[in-house]
């Protein structure tokens, strides 16, 4: 099969173009891991560390939260037991009464 070439230049775009492999030395420009590399501080390496010796401690008010969540969450299944039970009590009894006739 037959390619025009500007068909072969879509389908192969480093053959004939060596700069397309690094786009920075036409450029001159620095390339991206390098570019994206940022020196960090003392202070903000031991303000975000959070982990001293792979261990994270979790604190009060962390507890609290869990505490909350796990209260909130049973108090949601509960609601949601009373509505399904409070549903199926009306429907039983909307179906035990006479049918007029």
């Amino acid at each position: 099969m037959a390619f025009s070439p500007t068909a072969y230049d879509f389908f192969h775009p480093n053959a004939k173009h060596p700069v397309a492999k690094d786009p920075c030395v036409a450029s001159n420009c620095s390339p991206l891991p390098i570019a994206a590399h940022v020196e960090a501080t003392e202070g903000h390496e031991s303000r975000f560390s959070g982990s001293q010796n792979g261990k994270r401690k979790v604190g009060a008010g962390g507890i609290v939260g869990i505490v909350f969540g796990l209260g909130f969450v049973v108090f949601l299944a509960i609601g949601v037991y009373y509505v399904i039970v409070a549903r199926r009590t009306k429907m039983t009894r909307a179906n035990t009464g006479k049918p007029d006739v």
